[in-house]
Formats: structure tokens, sequence, C-alpha cells
């Protein structure tokens, strides 16, 4: 089976909770969209524990791409990763704490991280991203992800949930609270009718596990949705 979640932003009992609530086997693939860090008290510890597990495939989220400055040096991303707004401050105590070792890993499964990731589940194409694309129009996706640019795909909001439909792919996303899209805090679909026929061309998961203390995960083999509360 082929699970999507995002954006569990340290809330570790959360993720646990997640993991057990979709029984996550061996043979299975999760794929999470970013954002395990920040804001919640447990962050270090869910990034392990995402690690720990093989077949789990992390995607980079806006969050990861500011804690890299403790390693890159550079001094206004890493300045806005610790604002309150974003959370970072908790992380790096945590990760100060850390040995040498569990700090290199970190490091290395941190920079190794992509930025997306195409699937296919049941003849059915996904983009898998955190924040979203810009690539809308008359090129074929696989052409015109090359020139998306790496703030685009881990920050953009708007411009992309707000973007015409594209009828040839489906692209899953966190990053925007879902509760901004449809004023629930539970996965979101955009559907749009177009001859008679209907196109769901982006699916948002980011039901804002921080704030709501809820968490999404959905299952592409049969879009069956999970959830998870404290």
């Amino acid at each position: 089976m082929i699970y999507v979640m995002s954006d569990i932003h340290g809330e570790l009992e959360l993720f646990e909770k997640m993991l057990e609530r979709i029984n996550l086997k061996v043979d299975d693939t999760l794929y999470i969209l970013g954002d395990l860090i920040d804001r919640g008290e447990k962050s270090i510890e869910t990034l392990k524990l995402a690690m720990e597990h093989p077949n789990i495939e992390f995607i980079i989220g806006n969050h990861e791409d500011m804690m890299l400055s403790l390693y890159t040096g550079e001094e206004k991303i890493f300045n806005n990763w610790l604002r309150d707004c974003n959370g970072g401050q908790v992380t790096l105590e945590q990760y100060n704490r850390l040995k040498v070792e569990e700090k290199e890993k970190i490091k290395d499964f941190l920079t190794q991280a992509v930025l997306y990731k195409f699937i296919e589940v049941n003849n059915r194409k996904f983009l898998l991203v955190h924040g979203g694309i810009r690539a809308f129009g008359e090129y074929e996706l696989e052409k015109a992800i090359d020139q998306q640019s790496r703030r685009d795909m881990i920050w953009i909001r708007d411009e992309f949930t707000q973007a015409p439909c594209r009828k040839d792919i489906t692209v899953i996303f966190g990053h925007t609270f879902t509760q901004s899209l449809c004023n629930e805090h539970k996965i979101w679909y955009s559907y749009i009718e177009d001859d008679e026929k209907q196109y769901n061309d982006k699916i948002g998961i980011d039901c804002g596990s921080y704030e709501s203390k809820k968490l999404g995960c959905l299952r592409l083999d049969d879009m069956m949705e999970f959830y998870v509360s404290n």
C-alpha cells in the first residue's frame, strides 16, 4: 500500500498514532511531504522516528530547508528559522543535545532529501511535493518541473492552490493548512468539471497538526483517508 502524509511538526504522539492506525507494513511505502520538525515539542524525536523506517520516503519541506542553514552557514535563513513563527529554536536546542554521530545522520538525511517525487498508483499519476508548483500551462509537467525554483516547491501557496487545473497529473501537497481551503482540518480536494468529466488535480493533506492536534493520511491505492487526534 502507498500512503502520504505531511506537516507533522514535532507532534510525535500523533505520528506514532498514525503509524499504528494505518498498520504500516514492511512492504508498504509512506511518503512524508515535509515539515517533520519545528513548533512541536518533540521535533528531533519525530525526525529520528521517520529516519528509522526504511519504507518511509521523505520529501523536504520548508522547515527542514531552513534547518539546512546549520550546515550551509546562511545566516539570514538561519535567523528566519529561529523566529517564533517558525519554531526552530526548540528544534535547535534538541539537536544541540545530540551526540556527534546522531547529528551526522540527521545532516545526511536532510541533505539527501528530494524536492519532489513522481509516482503512479493504479494507472494514476501523482506528483508529491511540499508546497506546490508554478508550472501550470501548456507544458507537460515532467518537462516543466525543471523550470521550478526550489523556493516555489517548498514555499508556494495561493499561486499554486488557485491556479488553473491540470488534467495530466494530480499534485499532492502539504504546507498550506487545509482549513484555509475547505474550512475544516481534513484532506482537501480540488474538483473541476470539464465536458462532463471531473478532475481533482490538487490534494492538500496538511491538517494543521500543531494547532489542530489532528493528523491526516491518505492511502493512494483506494483513496481512503485516515485521521488521528490528541
